[in-house]
């Protein structure tokens, strides 16, 4: 009798109508699992849905789950719950960008409710994912990847005019440009385009640092010293984290709101002030910029892939060490062209208030023509300015990559116009405290700046990573060009003190003047310090 009855159980197990419910829920399990992610990016940067390549994704995302469903349909419990583990395990890397340690913890988490929900575990899934799908669309309407503040106009005029403080990543100085006719050409276009609008120019303004994170940090609390004073979250998805700001506290304490417009890269606007700082977050990359110049529908359907599987960095660092493929490097614009329009506009309607951009612009990837119109017409890369490792570039590549980054830095002169443009327009620009700067070169290096290169280095390479632009407008002030060798540490510190009318001790400035230029190497912590001029005399800087 007992025999019987397992012989009836078997067989209604494998019965067409069992066989075909189990098929069916696990496709709508495997789908759910591989569209969860990819829905969840492209509703949080407010992708076309109803597109072709979106399409394409979703089709693929069919057939990989009928596959692994018709595949896993007659195997055991125990070995198709551990398939969906390994893969809810993949996913949960993308989604929540996990270090080992958590990755591991949900893969035994998923193990054991495997083993303890058996074959109701394949429907406890897909019902959890389909929870979360929803949650992810939600989350886009709560939590959008653009977080605007509405500013209403102001009601009263305002005592002074507005502080402006744009850092443009990634900008080169004009006397960092090399010696060929289409940079030397550029370097006249800087300087006419300062001219016109009245600025002190410094052409030789350059940065201690290399990377953004260490330039930042130090620039904006007046220092020059190599100490970590910016936090970085646990999860290395979420932002650099500014925990001490002397310039924003500076201009707080002098009665200035501060607005902020920012990326997802560096958060300026965790700092305690007096008065919260009203903080704009655009996202990155722009993948709405695919629809602008990508015209076929599958090489964009492959960057969106591309773009979900990179948002992890342990998936990202495995390929790319194992030598099968760098996510990142095909190159989607991170800069959002609203940011700038945004800030043109808030200005307008409160011109009493202080404004700092981190404009991602000429920051790599270089896609811009000099009209501001996307270019994905381009080899992916000769959007980056040098390849990684030590020796980063060749002669021919960096001047294949340099005909990719001039466009670039003439686009960001056109935004900067139409922002200066618009303010003479509405009357506010002659009384406006307005700073333009860099952070660093443009990266177009031959051999890395490293403590491990540092014979190998020429005077091309220091300019390339080190020469940046620096330039301000005061009220009533009239152009002027500077070709003093100064760190943008002690320019910042002594425009700060002009705008605020405060002296260096009261700002808190830790650097005021230097005796001898030098630059940090970074790969070695604390960081290396070199005692060198970047520009070199005139035949040092012959002699690359």
């Amino acid at each position: 009798m007992a025999r019987a009855q397992v012989s009836q159980t078997r067989t209604a197990d494998f019965s067409p109508i069992t066989r075909r419910a189990s098929l069916i829920r696990l496709a709508i399990l495997f789908f759910l699992m591989l569209v969860y992610p990819l829905l969840a990016m492209l509703w949080y940067h407010r992708y076309p849905l109803f597109s072709v390549e979106v399409g394409i994704l979703l089709a693929a995302a069919i057939a990989v789950a009928l596959v692994l469903s018709r595949l896993l349909q007659h195997t055991r419990p125990l070995v198709s719950n551990l398939v969906i583990v390994g893969g809810l395990t993949v996913v949960s890397l993308v989604q929540f960008n996990l270090y080992f340690p958590g990755m591991m913890v949900v893969f035994i988490v998923g193990i054991i409710l495997a083993f303890v929900f058996g074959k109701k575990f394949q429907i406890l899934v897909p019902t959890v994912l389909a929870v979360m799908v929803l949650g992810a669309w939600l989350d886009h309407f709560f939590n959008p990847s653009t977080r605007l503040h509405e500013l209403a106009p102001a009601k009263v005029a305002a005592d002074n005019g507005p502080v402006i403080h744009l850092l443009m990543d990634g900008f080169i100085g004009p006397d960092g440009l090399p010696d060929e006719p289409e940079s030397q050409a550029l370097r006249a276009q800087i300087v006419s385009f300062f001219t016109d609008y009245d600025f002190h120019l410094y052409t030789r303004a350059y940065s201690h640092y290399v990377t953004t994170a260490d330039s930042m940090t130090r620039l904006l609390n007046f220092r020059n010293d190599d100490e970590n004073i910016y936090q970085r979250a646990a999860i290395l998805r979420e932002p650099v984290s500014f925990r001490e700001n002397a310039w924003f506290t500076a201009l707080d304490q002098s009665g200035y709101p501060l607005v902020v417009y920012q990326t997802e890269s560096m958060d300026f606007c965790n700092v305690p002030l007096a008065r919260k700082i009203k903080c704009n977050v655009f996202p990155m990359p722009d993948l709405r910029t695919l629809h602008q110049d990508l015209k076929n529908p599958l090489i964009r359907s492959t960057v969106l892939l591309r773009t979900m599987a990179s948002q992890s960095m342990i998936i990202s660092k495995t390929l790319k060490e194992a030598r099968i493929m760098d996510l990142g490097t095909w190159g989607v614009s991170v800069y959002d062209q609203r940011m700038m329009a945004r800030l043109s506009q808030d200005v307008v309607l409160q011109p009493g208030n202080a404004y700092f951009a981190h404009v991602l612009l000429p920051h790599a990837p270089a896609v811009f023509r000099e009209d501001c119109s996307i270019d994905y017409d381009s080899e992916p890369w000769t959007r980056w300015p040098h390849s990684g490792g030590a020796v980063s570039n060749s002669k021919e590549s960096r001047a294949t990559r340099y005909t990719k980054i001039l466009p670039q830095i003439r686009c960001a002169l056109k935004i900067l116009g139409e922002l200066f443009d618009d303010l003479k327009a509405h009357g506010l620009f002659a009384g406006a405290s307005i700073i333009v700067h860099g952070d660093h070169g443009t990266s177009a290096f031959q051999v890395k700046p490293s403590a491990y290169t540092m014979d190998k280095l020429n005077y091309r390479d220091l300019r390339e990573a080190y020469s940046t632009l620096f330039a301000v407008k005061l009220p009533g002030g009239a152009f002027r060009i500077d070709e003093e060798i100064n760190s943008l540490n002690v320019l910042m510190a002594r425009t700060a003190g002009e705008i605020t009318n405060m002296s260096p001790g009261e700002l808190g400035a830790g650097v005021t003047s230097e005796e001898e230029p030098f630059v940090y190497f970074f790969d070695v912590f604390p960081l290396r310090r070199a005692f060198v001029n970047i520009f070199g005399s005139p035949a040092e800087k012959d002699g690359e």
